[in-house]
């Protein structure tokens, strides 16, 4: 979407969506609304970190790892001793580094991600031709954030063969 922006001549910066979707996710933990909850991070778009949890004044990073740990983990496509270890929560995308061997054969057993979201596309597409549309599609949650679902199953499969 940025690329298409940036060729028409758009001024546009393009920002993975994980640190938004991570965020509402911590202030569901806590029981809170999203603007009370801050994150700091370390690295730029999809190679991002989660240093840092602050739920009003009060770190709470280390209390969420320690209470839904797996769950974490889950959503950053990692095992949980990985999020022991660095003592941070990586973006989904890092599995990709931490686990390049293992992510790699798992991904050449099933279509690839561009063919899952073109399919996603093109239902969207007839989806969006109803003029009588008023809402957003569930299918849409399905085209980004999906990958962070889906993570969620295959943390669980990863073969370690690191340290971790």
């Amino acid at each position: 979407m940025t690329r298409a922006l940036l060729d028409a001549g758009h001024r546009a910066v393009g920002l993975c969506n994980v640190a938004i979707g991570l965020q509402r996710y911590f202030a569901s933990a806590l029981g809170t609304d999203p603007a009370r909850v801050s994150l700091e991070h370390a690295g730029l778009n999809h190679l991002t970190w989660r240093r840092g949890v602050r739920g009003g004044r009060k770190e709470v990073l280390p209390e969420l790892l320690s209470a839904r740990g797996e769950e974490i983990a889950g959503l950053a496509g990692v095992p949980l001793p990985v999020l022991q270890d660095l003592g941070v929560v990586p973006s989904y995308y890092l599995r990709y580094f931490y686990f390049h061997d293992e992510v790699v054969a798992e991904e050449r057993q099933r279509p690839s991600r561009a063919a899952e979201v073109a399919a996603i596309e093109r239902e969207l597409m007839e989806l969006y031709g109803d003029p009588t549309l008023d809402r957003k599609p569930e299918l849409l949650s399905r085209r980004g954030r999906g990958v962070l679902l889906r993570g969620r199953r295959r943390a669980d499969r990863v073969a370690v063969r690191r340290r971790w």
